[in-house]
């Protein structure tokens, strides 16, 4: 899961400091002190990995979007220093991977396209988690910087991977003479040019694989699993930004009618203009348990607004 989540260069952050981070998180301030910004760059970063920016040759931010609108690179970077880059880093905590389950499939899944097994790991899939085994815990950090990019918003420029046993992977875009950017990656604690990487069309975050003629023997466990753990740490981000929901402090009024609009509901939303939606579908499919239902007329009652 994600523990911690640290922005820089951010609105009105120089630098949080490592923000802790639980199933359920509430920020609680005065008004004006930056609660809502650092909601805002996480749901920046959610908006950012289901919808790339058409026609940008780097993984760029989508700046406004349906999660929320944040205006140009010079409204959101600290002190509007469009000369500045700004970031983000997450502390990871994973559970323990083998290289392989009892079927000989890899343990995480990554966006390839079906049928399309990667050359070195064959095709993938989430592991299995076997009964009674126990997991050891294992941790990790993502950092992200990003650096305005004319024409399509900030785009990342620089991401480091630090894995247990000190690991490193650091991926960074570098602008050249010859082409308007490229992507180079350099390693810590693992033989030199031993991992490649590679970002593919309307993703953000990269994904990384042993080079090929990497030397075999004791290299070449080592280089297989920290490419997994790699990928495993960014698919947690990726799922953590998924399932996030933010409800936000206004509330939208209530209404004498409402119009169920279907089942496309999949929460309450940051002002709670879909939570009749998800009452009525609950309704419609469970005639008896309706927990949610319960659990709201429950705390309705118990803070005396409605009975």
């Amino acid at each position: 899961m994600i523990e911690g989540f640290r922005t820089y260069n951010f609105k009105a952050f120089v630098d949080t400091g490592r923000i802790p981070l639980r199933p359920i998180t509430c920020l609680v301030g005065r008004n004006s002190s930056g609660k809502s910004s650092l909601a805002q760059a996480l749901l920046l970063l959610k908006q950012s990995i289901q919808q790339q920016a058409v026609g940008s040759s780097v993984p760029t931010l989508l700046l406004n979007g349906p999660q929320v609108e944040l205006g140009t690179f010079a409204d959101l970077v600290h002190r509007h220093q469009v000369d500045q880059n700004f970031g983000m880093s997450f502390d990871c905590n994973v559970e323990d991977l083998d290289d392989q389950d009892e079927e000989g499939d890899s343990l995480i899944s990554l966006d390839l396209p079906r049928n399309q097994p990667h050359p070195y790991f064959g095709r993938f899939r989430l592991k299995r988690r076997r009964p009674g085994r126990t997991r050891e815990r294992h941790r990790g950090s993502i950092e992200l910087e990003f650096s305005p990019q004319e024409s399509f918003g900030p785009a990342l420029s620089t991401l480091n991977l630090l894995l247990e046993s000190e690991r490193r992977l650091t991926l960074r875009r570098t602008v050249g003479t010859r082409r308007e950017q490229h992507w180079r990656t350099y390693v810590k604690g693992l033989p030199a040019k031993s991992v490649s990487s590679m970002i593919l069309a309307a993703r953000l975050f990269p994904e990384f694989w042993p080079r090929y003629g990497t030397r075999t023997g004791r290299a070449g466990p080592v280089v297989r699993r920290t490419c997994i753990e790699a990928n495993t740490l960014i698919a947690y981000l990726e799922d953590f930004l998924e399932r996030s929901r933010f409800v936000g402090p206004f509330r939208t009024p209530p209404s004498r009618r409402y119009m169920f609009s279907g089942f496309g509901a999949s929460d309450v939303g940051a002002t709670g203009q879909q939570a009749i939606d998800l009452l009525i579908a609950e309704s419609l499919i469970s005639k008896s348990k309706r927990p949610l239902l319960r659990a709201v007329s429950f705390w309705l009652n118990k803070l005396g607004l409605a009975r």
